[in-house]
């Protein structure tokens, strides 16, 4: 690309003046404050194709490169490298252009196929390597690939490795691989190595995001003391060695796990007989867990932490998640014998699981130990609400927001969890807020506080609410306070269906 002839787009586009081309680029680049938008960075080739100018200004400019995106996927001609053999020479100018400064942050998106064809094997992926160990200025890297090719960008220590002084974030998958043969599942010690990272190559890595099975995570070496974030995900069990791992962690600040398991093949705590230990992790402020089928996670995992400085804690349950042991009782048991003092706590059961008269139990006592506490979420099927009646009048002082969503097939249930509601709100407004919102002298202050309680139910015409619900709502408007009650129905159309079903919603807001 050396001559007007081969801008195809507007020949005679040069024959402007430099500086209105260089306006006309400026605009065309949208600024953040972290750098350019993703839509220029997938469409940063086919600027470089209209103009032999704005081909020269984009290549001699290093900020135009703070994002450097590879797809070797053959249907991909919007990224700086369509996988081509005619196009390995974009390979080598994005290489060329982003070694021109090595003060500006560099961040590497890379998307490669699990199955290579023989081009891909011969040319591109050499090429990408190549390009991947000659910056040494990347401070995030995103790959989405397979087993083969994150070894051989971070290789094992006898073989020639990269440094990388300025890598703060890295997030491997490696989804794409089918199921691994017997001998690379880290059964034998002759395993290689899928991911070998030290703290003398990386010394600024703090955050990971790792999308690998299980067996594949047991054969990383990362620096795990330095981490401040990790994300596990697709996880296979028995969950107890993630112990191991985690007890290397000592400095993570959040820690977030998903769970998927093959469909017929729920987890199993193979090794729950033997005596696992307890892990403490001293700095850890946030754990979310989200679980897409049945696990171990209760018995070999969260019944073996300490968190004593937990202040937020996640739990979102998907499908085909069997609740032999109950969420909430091993949540009520972490935060007590972690001795810590969350501020935010959030339980989204699927909306088809029944919660139980026990669960609402340890909710109450959960609430009721738990002073600290400003914002609540739960989420499941069939919330009767009991754990209202079981609070406190002083408790939750430092409550801010509330929300409930309950599925319901039953109007009872929906009639009992709104009074049950709308009785403890009336409660706590009274213990905490005085019997009016105030702002005058001698008046108590209305408190910050929102509360949220909302019903669904599946294709039913709802049934009003009793009276006495009604008259609770008057009072506390009334009084001032900003009480709705709502009822609304939502209508969509399934997408592989020509039916449409109605969402019953049902919601009274504080």
């Amino acid at each position: 690309m050396t001559s007007t002839s081969t801008m195809s787009s507007s020949p005679n586009i040069d024959d402007l003046p430099g500086e209105l081309l260089e306006e006309v680029l400026i605009m065309s680049v949208p600024v953040r404050k972290e750098g350019f938008f993703s839509k220029f960075e997938k469409w940063r080739t086919n600027l470089r194709l209209v103009s032999c100018h704005w081909n020269r200004t984009i290549l001699q400019n290093a900020a135009f490169w703070n994002v450097i995106r590879i797809d070797t996927s053959l249907s991909c001609d919007k990224h700086d490298n369509k996988a081509y053999q005619r196009y390995l020479w974009k390979l080598e100018q994005s290489r060329i252009a982003a070694q021109r400064s090595a003060t500006v942050s560099r961040k590497l998106y890379l998307w490669d196929p699990a199955e290579y064809t023989k081009e891909n094997e011969m040319q591109i992926l050499p090429g990408i390597i190549d390009i991947i160990h000659s910056i040494s200025n990347w401070t995030s890297i995103h790959i989405s690939s397979n087993r083969r090719l994150v070894r051989q960008i971070f290789p094992a220590e006898d073989a020639p490795s990269p440094t990388w002084p300025s890598l703060e974030a890295i997030f491997i998958s490696t989804e794409l691989d089918e199921q691994a043969p017997l001998d690379d599942q880290g059964s034998n010690m002759t395993s290689p190595p899928l991911l070998v990272m030290s703290p003398e190559r990386f010394p600024s890595l703090r955050i990971a995001r790792l999308f690998l099975k299980q067996w594949s995570l047991k054969t990383c070496h990362l620096p795990w003391a330095q981490l401040t974030h990790l994300t596990l995900a697709v996880m296979q069990g028995p969950f107890s060695d993630n112990l191991r791992i985690l007890e290397k962690c000592v400095s993570l600040d959040s820690l977030s796990i998903t769970v998927k398991s093959p469909i017929g093949r729920p987890f199993t705590a193979s090794d729950s007989s033997s005596p696992l230990p307890f892990i403490a992790l001293s700095k850890l402020k946030r754990l979310d867990l989200f679980l897409n089928s049945s696990s171990d996670i209760i018995v070999s995992f969260l019944w073996r932490l300490v968190l004593p400085s937990l202040t937020t804690f996640v739990l979102k349950v998907g499908a085909m998640v069997y609740h032999r042991h109950r969420f909430t009782h091993a949540i009520l048991s972490l935060i007590n014998w972690s001795g810590c003092t969350p501020s935010h706590l959030e339980i989204d059961l699927m909306l088809d699981t029944y919660i139980e008269l026990e669960d609402e139990m340890d909710l109450a006592t959960l609430l009721n130990t738990t002073p600290s506490l400003k914002t609540f979420r739960l989420g499941a099927a069939h919330i009767r609400g009991h754990f209202f009646d079981h609070l406190d009048d002083h408790s939750l002082p430092n409550l801010e927001s509330i929300d409930i969503f309950s599925n319901y097939d039953y109007e009872f249930l929906k009639r009992m969890g709104a009074e049950t509601f709308l009785r403890w709100a009336m409660r706590w407004i009274q213990s905490h807020g005085g019997s009016g919102p105030g702002g005058g002298d001698g008046e108590r202050r209305k408190p910050t506080f929102r509360a949220m309680y909302y019903a669904e139910r599946d294709g039913y015409e709802p049934e009003d609410f009793y009276p006495r619900v009604h008259s609770a709502v008057e009072r506390l408007q009334e009084e001032g306070w900003d009480v709705s009650l709502k009822t609304s129905r939502r209508c969509f159309k399934h997408k592989h269906q020509k039916f449409r079903r109605a969402i019953m919603h049902h919601i009274i807001t504080v």
